[in-house]
């Protein structure tokens, strides 16, 4: 009897799948005007193809190329997915209709279950309260305050290397760079080190789980998709309860992962609060002395109105997501800005020539009156300046932004689209539901926007007056008419501390250090965020170059 209700049960799941299969691909939808490649997948769509490690970014700028910069690819079992460039478009998406694009409609999304109530999984008047006093903490004047922190850590960086350097090997500058991401995190973000520089400092369990993060999370790309829809029947500690059932190593890992930072959380905030209670002495004894963002935010929380305060809840979930969205992304960041200067010599000289300078070395003199930079200086630095924007227009470490229609809406476009009927359409019409890839890399690489040159690495490009075309098309950015830090509410709230970090690490370096290309091939794979590999058969986020100390 058991065995034929199992079996009944089975039955009518499979019809349930095989009628939502049948609705999916017999029904009609506005984007089928639409120009887009053919689905590569009954089963998968397109998928595939623009999520491949090795050929994605590439089968991405083909499908902009050929079809323009508002088009239709397939998702699963024939669902539709509009991917769109157009600035008009991404306007409305990310600012003037942002409440009617959330990053799902589901209770639950994998950030939220993994990471609690933070800034990246939140939506509506819950994100809106946590941005409003996420912005008062990530302030210029906090981030003034805290640059001696971040100097502090960048002069450590050269020590790290000596040992590497003096035995003539290629040096892995992403691992190093994620390390001084990660202390630099730690200490201007939670006012707590992970001991990145202290040789034979133990292993830190929270930096490790947050360096495993995001390469866990792709090993397990059924149950990331699994979650939204699980979340519609079932709570967030059931659905973990399943994962736990379910005999998928990869999976358990990851909740170990999130197990890990949500414990280690909970003891930081908790040293932070007795640290307040007890007063400033004790605040400013400790690392961050007091100026960290974590103390800031607490301490801004009390102050707040009642209708203004975050939970508890939120704020732990606050200490994973924000870790976790600047590490990778960072580090990566300066890895491909290393990697270019390695590509570039001349660039190279150019930009080490411009922070000696303004270290109050000369040129031809090895006397040196102190390594630090003040902060305005430092950021006003013209071609190290160029060397960031450009690096992030041409190389956003993340390339792509989710959302999903939440009810039916028309989108407004700048470009008009030629439909597959002929029809000349200044707008279309999104059914609730309707997925949405927002391209970054794609908006910021337009020819018609940026030039003929605009697939080149070019930093004199912004020492120069950019086309009138850019200016005109609005981009909805909000850093130099660039979508790397996305747009809106929901736009990057760490942008200036990125910089900072980014200017910071690279006066470091380059005024102490030469870098080389090996000969073996480095090769930028697609992912959460795009990281660096020796070759394209190895799947170890790695950049070894040659440094030479000057």
């Amino acid at each position: 009897m058991t065995i034929l209700l199992f079996l009944e049960f089975l039955a009518v799941i499979s019809a349930g799948i095989a009628l939502c299969i049948l609705h999916r691909y017999l029904a009609k939808s506005p984007l089928d005007n639409l120009p887009g490649p053919p689905s590569e997948s009954f089963i998968a769509g397109n998928l595939r193809q623009v999520t491949d490690p090795l050929t994605a970014s590439e089968f991405s700028a083909s499908l902009c190329e050929t079809y323009g910069p508002t088009h239709r690819i397939y998702g699963v079992l024939g669902g539709r997915i509009l991917n769109v460039l157009d600035p008009r478009a991404l306007h409305s998406m990310l600012i003037s209709d942002v409440e009617h694009f959330p990053k799902d409609l589901t209770p639950l999304n994998t950030l939220r279950l993994l990471l609690g109530p933070g800034v990246l999984g939140t939506n509506g008047s819950q994100h809106r309260r946590q941005r409003k006093l996420l912005n008062s903490v990530f302030s210029p004047a906090h981030l003034r305050d805290m640059t001696h922190i971040l100097y502090d850590i960048a002069q450590k960086i050269p020590g790290a290397m000596r040992d590497g350097i003096n035995k003539a090997e290629p040096l892995d500058i992403n691992g190093l760079m994620a390390t001084t991401s990660l202390e630099m995190l730690g200490e201007a973000f939670l006012g707590y080190s992970f001991g990145g520089f202290v040789e034979g400092s133990p292993r830190d369990s929270l930096g490790e789980s947050i360096k495993m993060f995001f390469a866990t999370v792709g090993k397990v790309p059924l149950a990331v998709l699994l979650v939204p829809s699980l979340s519609r029947f079932l709570s967030g500690s059931l659905i973990r309860m399943l994962f736990r059932i379910l005999p998928f190593p990869n999976l358990h890992r990851l909740l170990d992962i999130s197990d890990t930072m949500r414990r280690r959380a909970i003891n930081i905030i908790g040293l932070k609060k007795a640290a307040l209670g007890r007063g400033d002495e004790e605040l400013v004894a400790r690392v961050g002395e007091g100026k960290d963002i974590m103390s800031v935010l607490l301490r801004s929380n009390i102050a707040s109105l009642d209708t203004d305060k975050i939970s508890d809840e939120e704020l732990l979930a606050q200490v994973s997501t924000i870790m976790l969205a600047g590490l990778d992304t960072t580090s990566n960041g300066l890895s491909r800005i290393l990697y270019l200067l390695a590509q570039n010599g001349l660039a190279q000289e150019r930009l080490r020539a411009e922070l000696l300078v303004a270290q109050g070395h000369r040129v031809s003199d090895s006397e040196t009156t102190g390594p630090s930079v003040p902060h305005d200086e430092l950021m006003r630095l013209p071609y190290l300046d160029a060397a960031f924007r450009e690096t992030m227009r041409l190389y956003p470490p993340v390339g792509f932004v989710f959302r999903r229609a939440a009810k039916d809406i028309v989108v407004p476009l700048a470009w008009p689209v030629r439909g597959k009927d002929g029809s000349s359409m200044s707008e279309i019409l999104l059914p609730r539901g309707t997925p949405v890839v927002l391209n970054i890399r794609a908006c910021n690489r337009n020819k018609a926007l940026w030039g003929d040159d605009a697939l080149e690495w070019r930093p004199e490009r912004w020492l120069e007056e950019l086309p009138q075309e850019l200016y005109d098309a609005h981009v909805p950015g909000v850093y130099s008419n660039l979508m790397t830090f996305s747009a809106g509410v929901r736009s990057c709230i760490g942008v200036k501390f990125a910089e900072l970090e980014t200017k910071i690490v690279l006066s470091a370096l380059l005024t102490s250090f030469k870098f080389e290309l090996t000969d073996t091939p480095v090769i930028w794979k697609f992912a959460t965020v795009d990281y660096p590999t020796m070759g394209k058969d190895s799947t170890k986020s790695q950049l070894l170059l040659k440094v030479t100390s000057l």
